[in-house]
C-alpha cells in the first residue's frame, strides 16, 4: 500500500502542457482516493494523506522542471520519474531532509522545492504511522536522474 499511495502522486495526475505552456493536471476524484485510503488509514489519516498529494499534484504541475513518465494505475513497472519521486519521499520519511531536496531538485524547480518536501514529510508521517514504510532505493539515484530525462520526453502514462 505504501507505494500505490506514494504512486498516488504521480498517477492521479498527468503534467502537461496546455495551449499557453502552463502545466494542467488531469482531473482525479478526491472523494474516491479518499475512500480507497481510508481502508488502510482510517477516514482521519486517509484525508490527511489524500490532502498531501493534491498539494504535491498542484506544486508538480506547476513547478515541475519536466514531463513525468507514469505507469498506468495497479502497473507493476516503474517509470525513472517514479524512482526520483519515491525516493524523495522516502528520503522526507527518513529525516533526511538533504537528499530528498538533492532528488527533488531533479524534477521540480527550485522556488518549489521547500512546500513540496513539506507535504511530502506530512504524507510520510501518515504513512509511517501505518506502518507502511518506503526502502531505500536499490538504484543508484544518478542513473534514475539520466533515464528519467529520456522517460520524460513524451510525459504520457505508459499502459499495458
Amino acid at each position: 500500500i505504501a507505494a500505490t499511495l506514494a504512486f498516488g502522486v504521480v498517477g492521479a495526475t498527468t503534467v502537461t502542457a496546455s495551449a499557453h505552456g502552463a502545466p494542467q493536471p488531469t482531473v482525479y476524484r478526491t472523494a474516491d482516493m479518499c475512500d480507497a485510503y481510508a481502508k488502510d488509514y482510517g477516514t482521519e489519516d486517509a484525508r490527511r494523506a489524500v490532502g498531501a498529494i493534491e498539494r504535491m499534484i498542484r506544486i508538480l504541475a506547476r513547478g515541475a522542471r519536466t514531463r513525468f513518465a507514469y505507469h498506468q494505475p495497479c502497473c507493476g513497472c516503474v517509470a525513472a520519474s517514479e524512482c526520483l519521486l519515491l525516493a524523495a519521499l522516502g528520503a522526507c520519511q527518513r529525516g533526511d531532509f538533504q537528499a530528498a531536496r538533492d532528488l527533488s531538485r531533479r524534477f521540480l524547480r527550485d522556488d518549489e522545492i521547500g512546500d513540496f518536501l513539506k507535504c511530502g514529510a506530512d504524507l510520510a508521517r501518515v504513512m509511517a504511522a501505518h506502518g507502511h514504510v518506503l526502502a531505500r532505493p536499490a538504484v543508484d539515484s544518478a542513473k534514475v536522474s539520466a533515464s528519467a530525462a529520456l522517460d520524460s520526453l513524451d510525459g504520457s502514462a505508459t499502459l499495458h
